[in-house]
């Protein structure tokens, strides 16, 4: 199953490398990828990056290993969930997640989790697949059941965008673009980037002593 994985992993990898680099280009410090699962993402990555990995899934530990030597990054993998991540507050400058709200729990809970990690200016970038339309959405629901017990708990049918219009700790930039074959049911995807926001009055209860301070001497 796991090889099935990766095997789909690298295959899909090839759609979204040019969406990839863009979003990932920037990333620097202390960086979260929430949802790890194989390491396909570490090759975006630049080698300077302290870079902690939160896959529940144990078994794929080993391959994000491998994978991360293989990209020659380091990496700290925590066995958690997205939706209670054993992180400090505000300790994270950047956040990566690509195909992993159709699987979790709880999507808006995931959001507020990263946005806590987040430090204030910090970037959450992300690619989902998002509810598709018509005759894809037919075909959607007609897949959901198997397409979840086959592809570790993806919900075909599920939508994020309304979890993100919601979340106040985000300004969000995103856009729908198709990619893939258009036989592939992960159809439409929204692809984007959430910046946490900073408060100049000092009452976020996400930040720490250190940043507001740095937020007044920039001011």
């Amino acid at each position: 199953m796991f090889r099935l994985f990766e095997r789909c992993d690298r295959w899909a990898d090839g759609w979204y490398r040019a969406e990839k680099i863009s979003l990932m280009q920037t990333a620097a410090g202390r960086v979260l990828e929430i949802g790890a699962g194989t390491g396909v993402n570490f090759p975006y990555l630049n080698k300077d990056c302290e870079v902690v990995c939160v896959e529940p899934n144990v078994l794929m530990h080993e391959r994000l290993r491998k994978h991360a030597a293989e990209a020659g990054i380091t990496i700290e993998i925590l066995d958690s969930k997205a939706e209670s991540l054993p992180i400090p507050d505000a300790s994270m400058d950047f956040v990566v997640g690509t195909l992993v709200l159709c699987s979790v729990d709880n999507v808006a809970k995931v959001l507020d989790e990263v946005a806590r990690v987040l430090k204030p200016g910090g970037q959450y970038v992300f690619i989902e697949h998002v509810r598709g339309t018509r005759t894809m959405l037919f075909f959607q629901r007609l897949l959901s059941l198997p397409w979840r017990v086959v592809f570790g708990n993806c919900h075909l049918t599920r939508d994020p965008r309304d979890k993100f219009a919601i979340q106040e700790q985000f300004e969000v930039v995103a856009r729908p673009i198709n990619i893939g074959p258009w036989w592939i049911p992960i159809r439409p995807h929204l692809v984007g980037q959430a910046t946490k926001k900073i408060s100049r009055s000092g009452n976020d209860p996400h930040m720490t002593n250190e940043c507001v301070d740095a937020i007044h001497r920039r001011a």
